[in-house]
């Protein structure tokens, strides 16, 4: 179960990390959208994500619960921190594109790099 959570962090990782590194701009765009949607909306969405991705990982295996689990994650961010995630997301929008890009970078690597470690 550890190298599920393990491979789906890093999944995440890559993901978010390859978004905000080849296309800062529409990163910030996206971050700053996020702002209008309300915390109690982004909450539920991110508890949705939770149950539905945690189904759909108990039923399938291989790549796929994977993929499922790095949904889990995704949703527990915005599920359980929605104000933290809004703030974060207010400064990446209020960032620099260099600054983006440099962000989606570390990202990348540091999940380039747990991928590199069990596959």
């Amino acid at each position: 179960m550890f190298q599920l959570v393990f491979l789906a962090t890093s999944s995440f990782l890559v993901i978010e990390g390859s978004i905000a590194a080849f296309w800062p701009n529409w990163t910030r765009r996206k971050m700053a959208d996020l702002q209008d949607v309300p915390d109690k909306t982004l909450g539920f969405v991110g508890i949705f994500f939770i149950i539905v991705g945690g189904v759909l990982a108990g039923i399938t295996e291989g790549i796929l619960q994977i993929a499922f689990l790095t949904i889990v994650l995704e949703g527990s961010l915005y599920g359980l921190f929605p104000v933290v995630m809004k703030r974060a997301m207010r400064y990446g929008s209020k960032a620099s594109k260099a600054v983006v890009k440099v962000w989606g970078e570390t990202a990348l690597g540091i999940g380039a790099a747990g991928l590199a470690i069990f596959l």
